[in-house]
């Protein structure tokens, strides 16, 4: 009864939405043919105000441009999510820890299909059947460390996606799980907003429904801002909820700083912890990390070192150390721009 409610204000708020982004797109389509050509709206011209929106929307573009670029370089999800092209994720990783030794694989590839359509894509991808999405220690290089292939379920489907609307961009993807046929639906919206005093933040709401276990929902909160001329900062709060559970939510914060070395090296350094509310609010873990990432092969093999230390409340919080060796190989549109870059500036590249 609870979760039916729950279901039926989730609708309702989508509907709702649905239909004022509907009605503002029809408004201003009829101001735009029934506005008189000859009329001169009023202009308020302010001394400075023009200086400082181009200083504004520089600052702004250039907090964008940083992060864009090192999402890429360390194969981050936003990557992969908002990429419109055709794009591969292959991650193959080899986990040191104090007792054994453990292999992690990821795989995940989307087709653009031009000829049906420029919003439309094709996906494959494979997911951990047991990963909370927004758990911080998986944003960052997949740092549920014992999982493997054998764990994860390889999802095939549809992705549509939309013009960008008042800084909002949608996507929907109907996909099956292929192990079992069961169907599957994702809907994202994301929303980035403009700087302010320097920060910029980024919104993300991903509500995805199985049929074998009904809905699970994330959301993800970035603030972000360019630190020491070329570094980035990055709060990253996250909070995820699923219906088999649904009394229960998992809380994550990461605190993040990527520093380039050059173009071909950068440093990220990491530190985070979970939470959750049920039997009652308390901590989960508490871990911290150093990721080493290498450009090793034209802008699309990686190859990452993270060394890590977490602190678990399954582990009465005692130092858990692990050592994770990872090559990456990733295609799509950023990294043929990054090759097409590097071949400009040397004629003749080394293989």
């Amino acid at each position: 009864m609870r979760f039916s409610l729950i279901k039926g204000l989730l609708l309702a708020g989508l509907l709702v939405a649905t239909g004022l982004m509907a009605e503002n797109a029809v408004a201003a389509e009829t101001a735009s043919e029934t506005a008189d050509p000859d009329v001169v709206e009023p202009h308020l011209e302010v001394v400075g105000i023009g200086k400082f929106n181009v200083a504004h929307e520089y600052l702004s573009s250039r907090v964008e441009t940083l992060s864009r670029r090192l999402d890429n370089f360390f194969g981050e999800d936003r990557s992969y999510e908002e990429s419109n092209d055709t794009y591969l994720q292959v991650r193959g990783s080899v986990i040191f820890n104090e007792d054994e030794t453990f292999f992690d694989g990821e795989f995940r590839t989307k087709f653009s299909l031009p000829n049906l359509s420029k919003y439309l894509r094709f996906i494959l991808e494979s997911r951990k059947e047991d990963d909370d999405p927004t758990d911080p220690r998986i944003t960052t290089g997949d740092t549920n460390l014992r999982d493997n292939f054998e764990d994860s379920e390889f999802i095939a489907g549809l992705e549509l996606g939309f013009e960008e609307f008042r800084h909002w961009r949608l996507s929907f993807q109907p996909g099956l799980r292929l192990d079992d046929f069961d169907p599957t639906f994702r809907f994202r919206a994301r929303r980035q907003s403009g700087q302010h005093d320097g920060w910029q933040n980024r919104l993300t709401l991903t509500p995805t429904w199985f049929e074998s276990r009904g809905w699970e929902a994330s959301v993800v909160f970035d603030l972000e801002r360019i630190v020491l001329e070329d570094a980035l900062f990055r709060s990253s709060s996250q909070v995820f909820w699923e219906e088999q559970t649904e009394d229960n939510f998992t809380f994550g914060q990461l605190f993040q700083f990527v520093d380039p070395l050059n173009r071909n090296e950068s440093l990220a350094y990491e530190i985070g912890m979970t939470a959750r509310t049920q039997p009652e609010l308390e901590d989960e873990s508490y871990f911290g990390s150093v990721r080493y990432r290498r450009n090793v092969h034209q802008g699309w093999m990686f190859v990452e070192l993270k060394p890590q230390l977490l602190f678990d409340r399954d582990n009465d919080f005692d130092a858990d150390p692990s050592l994770a060796l990872t090559l990456e190989i990733l295609f799509g549109g950023p990294y043929r721009a990054e090759r097409e870059a590097d071949s400009d500036a040397d004629p003749n590249p080394n293989p």
